[in-house]
């Protein structure tokens, strides 16, 4: 019989797994590695809508992944049999496949077990994308503490954000009726960009979106950039005309004879299409309380990147779903991109009639 680790021994293992990774699957199944061990690999559990009439009740396995439907069937069955995943089946299109991948997990090494989660955690990842790229299904993935065969398997909890729910009173609702009336009635000059970026604002409140989250948060504040930029009164945003732009481009062309052709050019680019941190600079210069945004989209004052580099390392492919730690570290950032556009949407739409009045 095992023994049982004392209150200050399960602080320190706590301590140790958390220091390890900054990834909650992975924290989470390091924190039951003697499991994983015992089993020889690592269950988890697909959720989605993907409906497997699964003719092998024993399930199907090769190249080290076991698979078995957990599709649940009601007929014949009294409706309180399993009421939750009858419903989740019938009215939310939800459904489950339980797994495991295989694996020599070994608990006395803890980087070595980290090592070897990552592993099977990636081809987790691995088995998701291939059910898209096959069947265009959409699924999501759960780690599981165990399987026993008996009485199927034991999911650990979701993540921390999943199982947060935001409690409202009555006068909250009050303000998104009074929110929605504001927005259907918003002048019509504005009111399609101020919907579409808060379109995708929304979107990037869904658990569920992946990487897509931190994207669909930059897009809605890109999306206000970009118009009122191109809106708004050229000499209040700063707005070259074509002439503006000719004249300084010529100017570098004929007197930047000290500086290399590779670096005239990009100062000839960003005269003519001015990038997203110049657009935005002189629109938040409009909006109250802005003077804190650029910092926080752009710069650092530690050794951290800023969420504009974060967003375009996810833009142009450098990491994605496997890249375990990386991921962690954009979703400690998640709340930022999302609270920095939030402010830059609240404050155009309380600020709109202000900035009509300047618009070409």
């Amino acid at each position: 019989m095992r023994r049982m680790e004392t209150f200050q021994e399960y602080i320190k293992r706590m301590k140790q797994i958390h220091s390890m990774s900054k990834d909650e699957n992975i924290r989470k199944y390091l924190e039951f590695i003697k499991e994983l061990e015992a089993q020889e690999c690592l269950a988890f559990v697909i959720q989605g809508n993907v409906q497997w009439n699964a003719k092998k009740a024993n399930g199907i396995s090769a190249h080290g992944i076991w698979l078995r439907s957990n599709l649940y069937d009601p007929i014949g069955k009294q409706i309180m049999v399993d009421p939750v995943k009858d419903y989740l089946q019938k009215y939310q299109n939800t459904y489950e496949i339980g797994g495991t991948v295989d694996g020599i997990f070994n608990s006395a090494d803890k980087n070595l077990a980290k090592s070897e989660i990552e592993s099977a955690l990636k081809r987790i990842t691995i088995l998701r994308n291939a059910f898209s790229i096959l069947f265009g299904v959409s699924t999501t993935w759960y780690p599981v503490k165990e399987y026993k065969k008996e009485w199927g398997f034991w999911q650990i909890p979701v993540s921390q954000e999943e199982r947060t729910s935001t409690i409202l009173e009555d006068e909250h609702v009050e303000s998104v009726l009074q929110a929605v009336h504001d927005i259907e009635h918003l002048d019509e000059r504005i009111a399609t960009t101020i919907s579409t970026a808060l379109d995708w604002h929304s979107e990037g409140n869904r658990h569920g979106s992946g990487l897509s989250r931190f994207v669909n948060h930059w897009a809605s504040i890109e999306i206000i950039g970009h118009f009122l930029y191109a809106k708004l009164k050229a000499d209040i945003v700063g707005r070259k005309s074509k002439q503006q732009k000719k004249n300084k481009v010529n100017k570098i062309l004929i007197n930047g004879s000290n500086t290399t052709i590779l670096d005239r050019i990009t100062q000839c680019n960003a005269i003519v299409y001015p990038p997203i941190r110049e657009k935005l600079h002189s629109v938040f210069a409009l909006l109250p309380d802005s003077s804190a945004w650029e910092t926080e989209l752009f710069g650092r004052d530690d050794s951290d990147k800023s969420l504009y580099q974060l967003r375009n390392d996810i833009a142009h492919g450098k990491v994605s779903e496997h890249h375990f730690e990386s991921i962690a570290t954009m979703k400690e950032r998640l709340l930022d991109m999302c609270q920095i556009s939030r402010k830059v949407l609240l404050s155009t739409i309380k600020n709109v009639d202000c900035l009509l009045k300047n618009l070409d």
